[in-house]
């Protein structure tokens, strides 16, 4: 049994939670790697210590090596993480006997012949100019070929049930339900008042068309992919592989309450 360890080193307010999970590894014989850039060698499960931006960095690496996340909480938000620094023991006892964990779907986007997935969303975000109504995007979206309707917005999201109580949450959209197999596409600052959230089968594809009037910015969980321009397509649907993240049994609804 080997534990990739990740967290942010520049961070050093929970340097204590990392030195003692680090610790107790030692003192049961398990084998541990850190790394600084989220990218590890052979590895059973990746631990996890900040908040969920933290945690979305190690994405990639873990559905590559179909090796299970394990968060822990070390900041004031954290609605993907599952432990705190009072629980290392009961979170190493589920890494060990394969535990706590359970199988989340990621939302998958193609532009062109590249394919991008994420855990929490897709965000196309219209590029600021001097006339910001000019700039303005005009998109036609379809579901499963099917017209849903023509959008005058500044951007778009598409957000799995994990990503759903995030920007799509700010941005005027539902919460989905984390056993729910959809997504929820909500526009940004719609100018007109009927283009609202659309929950939408995982299974279905969705496809967002730039028609005219400006370029946009294409977001994977916060990080920037590509430039879109008037013409220019994208296609989401679930990606082929699925990510297991750890679930303390926890209760979202309790956290939005609580931290949100």
């Amino acid at each position: 049994m080997k534990i990739g360890i990740y967290y942010k080193t520049k961070t050093e307010y929970h340097i204590e939670t990392v030195n003692a999970f680090i610790d107790l590894l030692k003192q049961n014989d398990v084998g541990y790697e850190i790394s600084e850039n989220a990218k590890f060698g052979e590895i059973n499960a990746i631990v996890v210590f900040g908040g969920d931006g933290t945690l979305l960095n190690v994405v990639g690496e873990a559905v590559e090596k179909d090796v299970p996340v394990y968060s822990v909480k070390c900041s004031d938000r954290g609605f993907l993480t599952s432990f705190n620094d009072k629980q290392l023991p009961e979170l190493l006892q589920c890494i060990l006997t394969e535990k706590a964990y359970k199988e989340v779907s990621l939302v998958s986007v193609q532009y062109k012949d590249e394919v991008y997935f994420g855990l929490n969303d897709i965000v196309i975000e219209r590029v600021m100019g001097e006339s910001e109504l000019s700039n303005a995007l005009r998109c036609n979206v379809y579901l499963n070929d099917k017209i849903v309707g023509n959008y005058i917005f500044d951007g778009a999201i598409v957000a799995t049930p994990i990503g759903s109580t995030a920007y799509s949450l700010s941005a005027g959209g539902c919460i989905l339900d984390d056993g729910l197999n959809a997504f929820v596409f909500t526009p940004i600052n719609a100018h007109v008042c009927s283009n609202k959230s659309i929950v939408f089968k995982d299974t279905a594809t969705l496809k967002i068309c730039l028609t005219d009037r400006g370029n946009a910015s294409l977001y994977i969980d916060g990080i920037k992919k590509q430039t879109l321009k008037n013409g220019d397509e994208i296609t989401i649907t679930k990606y082929v592989k699925s990510i297991k993240i750890s679930d303390n049994y926890s209760n979202i609804y309790y956290k939005l309450r609580n931290e949100g």
